[in-house]
């Protein structure tokens, strides 16, 4: 059976956001220079993957049209809610150091988190994560880390870390990797968890 990965990207940022300092990148920079070459890589490989477009868009998404147009038959992309698709994935890629990548390991999925080398992440969260947030600057980079996260038969020790105890009693469900049914489904997770080391209470 082939990996099913669900990819969630960081969508395409409002001016609010870039306003208020919210890390994100220049909309066509975003589509054309990293989520194309991206998208075109993805069609080649022989994993199914899920491609994650927010609920609610706050501006166009071309993504599902550049899919459709392409008949890329191995990428499809969904609007449901994470909650929903999180137990449909083997691993999980995200992009920066939000509350996607906690819930994706609350659901004891490997997660990879790319983060652009232009946006500041705290020592203490590089600290917590290792390997699983990886830095990166151009499209080939962030193709490199991917295909590193597919291909690496230790995926599944490698790229998780311990959940943190104390934030795990906000959560009034959590979410079943493939193939588990008796775990119920997650809520969010406050940000501030990515800045707690493990037997460390969040303050």
């Amino acid at each position: 059976m082939p990996l099913r990965v669900l990819y969630a990207p960081t969508h395409y940022t409002p001016v609010v956001h870039q306003r208020v300092g919210y890390p994100t990148f220049p909309a066509t920079w975003h589509f054309a220079r990293l989520h194309m070459p991206l998208l075109r890589w993805m069609a080649t490989r022989p994993e199914h993957f899920t491609w994650k477009a927010p609920e609610a868009e706050h501006e166009y998404n071309p993504v599902g049209e550049v899919i459709a147009r392409e008949r890329w038959s191995n990428i499809h992309l969904s609007t449901a809610r994470m909650r929903d698709v999180l137990p449909t994935a083997h691993r999980v890629i995200v992009e920066g150091p939000f509350t996607v990548l906690m819930d994706a390991l609350l659901a004891g999925l490997p997660v990879l988190g790319l983060s652009h080398s232009a946006w500041p992440v705290r020592p203490r969260a590089k600290a917590y994560f290792g390997c699983i947030l990886q830095s990166f600057t151009t499209a080939e980079d962030a193709i490199r880390l991917v295909q590193q996260f597919l291909e690496d038969p230790d995926a599944e020790s490698r790229y998780c870390v311990p959940v943190i105890e104390p934030w795990r009693g906000l959560y009034a469900k959590f979410v079943a990797p493939v193939g588990a049914s008796s775990r119920p489904l997650p809520r969010r997770l406050p940000s501030a968890a990515v800045l707690v080391r493990p037997g460390e209470a969040p303050g």
